[in-house]
């Protein structure tokens, strides 16, 4: 993390589905603060679990918040009308 701040690089990309990512980086963020635009993703299409990972995300981050949370992986059509329907992880 030092060598990419260091070289300008001021955003940082996680997900949940990222094997230890947000782990790895929440322990630096503990550590040192949150000197970057950091985003992370859900590939949840409905509120609750969409919300349950996102929660999950802040903990692993040790964040209150994140500056942009994206949905992974939206290819398909049924996913498009079940995240932005009713009951969708727009809600979450």
């Amino acid at each position: 993390m030092e060598l990419l701040l260091q070289n300008g690089v001021n955003h940082i990309d996680t997900a949940s589905s990222y094997a230890k990512s947000e782990q790895l980086l929440g322990d630096w963020i503990r550590r040192h603060g949150k000197p970057f635009f950091l985003a992370t993703k859900t590939d949840q299409r409905t509120r609750q679990p969409a919300y349950d990972e996102i929660r999950r995300s802040l903990d692993l981050l040790h964040v209150d918040q994140v500056d942009l949370i994206q949905l992974h992986a939206l290819h398909e059509e049924p996913d498009w009308t079940t995240a932005f329907g009713p009951g969708g992880v727009i809600e979450a």
